[in-house]
């Protein structure tokens, strides 16, 4: 997660999709947060969601958190344009 030091995504939100959750071996949040190392990160918000994009779960989750994020950043007068949000989406490919 080099990249979450970037100066230009300082304050950047992380929302993460752990995707292909309906597979059997499915790497499981913990593993994935480890993995990142996402503990480390300290300046900023984030979260990560369980997903199966073929059966839609975790999907609408993860995008109510986003929004609730910008609902929160426009009800402090924070402009859009200095808020930024960092997706990652992660997935398994045969």
């Amino acid at each position: 997660m080099n990249y979450c030091l970037e100066e230009e995504l300082r304050g950047a939100v992380v929302l993460i999709f752990a995707n292909k959750q309906d597979l059997p071996g499915a790497v499981d949040a913990a593993a994935v947060t480890e993995a990142l190392e996402l503990h480390k990160i300290k300046n900023r918000q984030w979260a990560i969601f369980k997903t199966s994009a073929t059966k839609g779960e975790g999907l609408f989750e993860g995008l109510d958190w986003q929004g609730h994020l910008y609902m929160t950043a426009y009800s402090a007068n924070v402009l859009f344009d200095s808020v930024h949000f960092l997706d990652i989406v992660l997935a398994t490919y045969d």
